[in-house]
């Protein structure tokens, strides 16, 4: 996933995007991906707990953890790639 990140936006195949470049939010993310670590696990995780996530119980919990991780590697990979280059 981070790979395509860091390709060119014409690039990538797209399905129903009408855009013609990256939105401003990957474009931040492009560039300082470990910077927003931290921010976009703590926003993925609220995010999915505070749209009813807390009704699930543990497992919305794990699930909500799971997201931010995610987030957390997407960066990374971005990252790793980005000093490859």
């Amino acid at each position: 996933m981070g790979k395509s990140y860091l390709k060119d936006f014409s690039e990538i195949k797209k399905f129903n995007y009408s855009e013609i470049d990256w939105p401003v939010k990957i474009k931040l993310r492009k560039k300082f991906p470990l910077i927003l670590m931290p921010f976009e696990f703590i926003v993925t995780v609220s995010k999915n707990l505070l749209n009813g996530g807390w009704r699930g119980g543990m497992v919305s919990y794990r699930y909500s953890f799971l997201c931010g991780l995610y987030r957390i590697m997407v960066n990374y990979y971005i990252f790793l790639n980005k000093k490859e280059k």
